[in-house]
């Protein structure tokens, strides 16, 4: 009989330890469940945050294009305006030219630093549109 209280000690040593190892197994198993909850979420955020980026990009690559695409336009114009320059020097150093002449060379340069302010104003529109994604800087550039 003086097996039985060590029996029942041991016994209740091992209950005791049981039902800890339950309680740390299921705190366990809440940790685990919070962690793929999480990971689920940051894998979700991370999709997200790729989506965006892609977009992004897709942004990106439209401006430079439409950028490329002003300076073309804006080009051309600023050639007429020197070569209309130089020609209305030229004209003035020979002394070759009528006032009708020089009103004419000067009304195609007029119309061609109007081409030149039309297309910076469509440029500044373009860029205030989508201000979200210009930068502050830049956007302060483009309104001057």
């Amino acid at each position: 009989m003086s097996d039985t209280p060590a029996i029942e000690s041991i016994q209740e040593k091992l209950d005791k330890k049981t039902k800890e190892v339950q309680e740390l197994s299921i705190e366990l198993e809440k940790t685990n469940e919070g962690l793929i909850a999480l990971y689920t979420e940051l894998d979700d955020a991370n999709r997200k945050l790729e989506e965006s980026n892609r977009k992004l990009q897709e942004e990106e690559k439209k401006l430079l294009a439409y950028l490329f695409e002003t300076v073309n336009k804006t080009k051309n114009p600023v050639l007429n305006i020197y070569r209309n320059l130089s020609l209305l020097e030229e004209m003035a150093v020979m002394e070759d030219c009528s006032p009708d002449d020089v009103q004419a060379i000067i009304d195609v340069i007029k119309t061609n630093a109007r081409m030149i302010s039309d297309n910076i104003t469509e440029l500044n529109k373009v860029a205030l549109e989508g201000s979200d994604t210009v930068l502050g800087h830049y956007r302060e550039f483009l309104t001057e």
